[in-house]
């Protein structure tokens, strides 16, 4: 009888633990929402599939407001790509995205959608310092791989307001620069970013900077060793006068790997950074060790946080 009591609770047990493991199955069984289901065509006018660079750049080139661009799996090397229109009086950008309600996403079946340049053009006037210029609101990036500019400067700048990044994955010191920017007559101005579900490696960064306040959201990304995520507020001098508020902003889910780093610069001396001088760096993640402060060339405060 003591045998069959022992069988009898044993089966009890394992039909416990399946329905424990139906109840709460292995994460990585759950799949992901494709990105056609997040960023639906009914939310766009113009649906251009395209799958090659000389495709991507004729989309751009004639790119209207509420188009929803998919590419198919491969490699765009935007090398040769130029845009006609002008963005602060020059044409010439290699990758414009200048209207609003744009989204440039991997079709749901593309293991890998590679954007990148592999031009060597001097890094000089501002039209040469980009791949990716964002100065359309409301855009969205999902799903992409990006790589650095040939020139080495910056993979995307968003001048635009309300860009979302979503499951991007930034390689080969690709840098990723969200900030205002100010020319005669007209002004960028940017009250909400999202960056989200995106992987940082190769040396990548991270980069928000003068004039963005309000909707900040950084949240699940994972910065590995090398990558940088930095905030840079204002200077009293300078080309950045006016500072990030991050008093609203929303850090959480980020995975930093051991050697990943967290920056803050900004001038002690310019009252607009009280946002930034109570930033506590635990809000964007749990594992950094003491900061190490310097004074930049600018006699900025930097305050770096190396992830243990």
């Amino acid at each position: 009888m003591r045998k069959i009591g022992v069988i009898l609770l044993s089966l009890v047990l394992l039909i416990s633990l399946a329905a424990c493991d139906s109840s709460n199955p292995d994460p990585e069984a759950v799949s992901e929402t494709p990105l056609s289901e997040i960023y639906p065509d009914s939310d766009y006018t113009n649906i251009v599939p395209v799958s090659t660079a000389s495709e991507l750049a004729d989309a751009l080139n004639n790119l209207v407001p509420d188009t929803k661009i998919v590419l198919s799996e491969g490699y765009y090397n935007m090398k040769d790509s130029a845009s006609a229109d002008e963005f602060n009086g020059v044409a010439g950008w290699m990758f414009l995205i200048n209207e609003d309600n744009v989204a440039i996403v991997a079709a749901d079946d593309a293991e890998d959608v590679y954007v990148y340049s592999s031009d060597s053009i001097p890094n000089g006037a501002y039209v040469t310092q980009n791949m990716i210029t964002v100065t359309g609101d409301n855009v969205v990036l999902a799903g992409l791989r990006i790589g650095e500019r040939g020139s080495q400067n910056k993979a995307i700048e968003a001048l635009g307001n309300n860009l979302i990044i979503d499951s991007c994955t930034f390689v080969d010191s690709a840098m990723t620069y969200i900030g205002e920017y100010n020319v005669e007559g007209a002004e960028w101005t940017i009250d909400a970013v999202t960056v989200k579900n995106s992987v940082f490696e190769d040396e990548s960064s991270l980069v928000i900077c003068n004039g963005v306040s309000g909707a900040i959201a950084v949240t699940d990304n994972t910065f590995l060793d090398g990558t940088d995520f930095q905030i840079i507020g204002s200077r009293l001098t300078g080309w950045n006068p006016v500072t990030v508020d991050v008093s609203e902003a929303v850090f959480s889910g980020n995975s930093f790997a051991a050697g990943a780093t967290f920056t803050v610069t900004y001038d002690a001396n310019d009252p607009q950074n009280d946002s930034l001088w109570s930033l506590d760096a635990s809000s964007v993640a749990s594992n950094f060790g003491e900061p190490e402060i310097i004074k930049t060339e600018y006699e900025d405060r930097r305050v770096i946080y190396t992830a243990l």
